[in-house]
């Protein structure tokens, strides 16, 4: 399990589901169908502003499903450019490169940590090709899985001998 926040990541053995999710505002009933929201639109304005880290999270909770962007968006109350460019802006990258930043990470904790084959992995991660997994983590790491296995990490973090 890897615990990260804004400066730092620490990484823990373990083997656990954690099911979190945020509130759309202080109180939690913005846009509730049966109760009614007592957040001031500025309080309810500040705090969706600080989008990115709930969709860190949301991402994050998800990295072993195929997480649709638009889903997102629905859930935190987004129109999709608006996501994007609020993450972009804050972190540098879109969310789906921070997704499948997470997807090889997680990956690489499989392939080090547990005896899944690499299309086992592939397909917990919702990769739909074999291949294409193949593709991403040797453009993502520098070597093939399978590479990455046999060295215990070394070879890909190393900076690709």
């Amino acid at each position: 399990m890897t615990v990260s926040r804004a400066k730092y990541s620490v990484e823990y053995p373990a083997n656990f589901t954690l099911v979190a999710a945020m509130n759309p505002c202080p109180c939690g009933y913005y846009n509730h169908p049966a109760k009614e929201c007592v957040c001031s639109p500025g309080a309810v304005h500040r705090y969706m502003s600080r989008i990115s880290g709930p969709l860190m999270d949301r991402i994050d909770l998800h990295v072993e499903e195929n997480v649709k962007l638009e889903q997102l968006c629905e859930s935190l109350h987004y129109s999709r450019n608006h996501l994007i460019n609020q993450f972009r802006s804050r972190y540098g990258i879109t969310p789906y490169q921070y997704l499948r930043e997470q997807k090889i990470e997680a990956a690489k904790r499989y392939l080090l940590y547990s005896g899944m084959s690499v299309q086992e992995i592939a397909e917990r991660l919702s990769y739909t090709d074999e291949n294409y997994f193949h593709s991403c983590f040797k453009e993502a790491a520098g070597v093939t899985p399978g590479m990455f296995r046999r060295t215990g990490g070394a070879y890909g973090e190393e900076g690709r001998k």
